[in-house]
C-alpha cells in the first residue's frame, strides 16, 4: 500500500503473518505468503478470524453454561443477600463491570472449569455486591466488592457473614457434586 510507511507496513504483514498462523494457513504456499492483493488478502484472513475467535467465542460459552448447570443446586439466599455461581458469562461481564473486577480478563472462568476454584457471586436486590474466589478446601481466595477504590475494596462485615453462611450450608452439597 502506498500510503503506509516501510514500518508500517512490516506491522501490517506481521499482523497478516500472525493470523495466517492462527488460521493454519500454508505459509510455505507463495499464494498465502505473498499475496498479489495483500490489502484485500489480510481483509479476507482478518474476517475469516474474526468468525472463528466469534464461533470459539460461542461454543465457550454453551460449554462453560453447560459444565456450570450442576452448580445451581448451591445457589440461594441468605440474609438478604442471594449468593450464587453464575453458569452463564453474562452474569460474570455484569459482575466484572459494576464492582470494576478482573474476573473475565485474567480468566478466573478458566479457573473455574479447570477446576481451582469456584468463583461465587453475592447481589443484594439484583445488584452485584461483592465476589469471592472460593478453594477446593473451602478457604476463601480473593474477597472483593467495588475495586474501583482499591483502599476500601473490601465486602462489609454483614456480606462476610453471609458468605460464610453459605459456605458451611454448602460444604456437604459441593461434595456430592465435586464441584471444587
Amino acid at each position: 500500500n502506498d500510503n503506509l510507511s516501510y514500518r508500517e507496513f512490516l506491522n501490517y504483514y506481521d499482523d497478516y503473518i500472525t493470523m495466517c498462523k492462527t488460521e493454519n494457513k500454508n505459509l510455505n504456499d507463495n499464494y498465502w505468503r505473498y499475496p498479489k492483493n495483500f490489502n484485500a488478502m489480510h481483509n479476507k484472513v482478518m474476517i475469516e478470524a474474526q468468525e472463528i475467535k466469534k464461533a470459539l467465542e460461542e461454543q465457550e460459552k454453551m460449554s462453560f453454561a453447560e459444565r456450570m448447570q450442576k452448580y445451581q443446586c448451591l445457589n440461594c439466599e441468605v440474609d438478604g443477600y442471594f449468593i450464587y455461581i453464575a453458569d452463564n458469562l453474562e452474569d460474570w461481564k455484569l459482575q466484572a463491570e459494576k464492582l470494576h473486577q478482573c474476573i473475565l480478563e485474567a480468566r478466573y472462568d478458566k479457573q473455574v472449569l479447570d477446576r481451582r476454584c469456584l468463583i461465587v457471586f453475592i447481589r443484594k436486590d439484583n445488584e452485584p455486591v461483592a465476589t469471592c474466589q472460593l478453594y477446593k478446601d473451602y478457604s476463601i481466595g480473593q474477597f472483593y466488592a467495588n475495586e474501583l477504590d482499591r483502599q476500601n475494596c473490601l465486602p462489609a462485615e454483614d456480606v462476610k457473614t453471609a458468605m460464610n453462611i453459605w459456605i458451611k450450608q454448602s460444604k456437604s452439597r459441593m461434595k456430592e457434586i465435586c464441584c471444587c
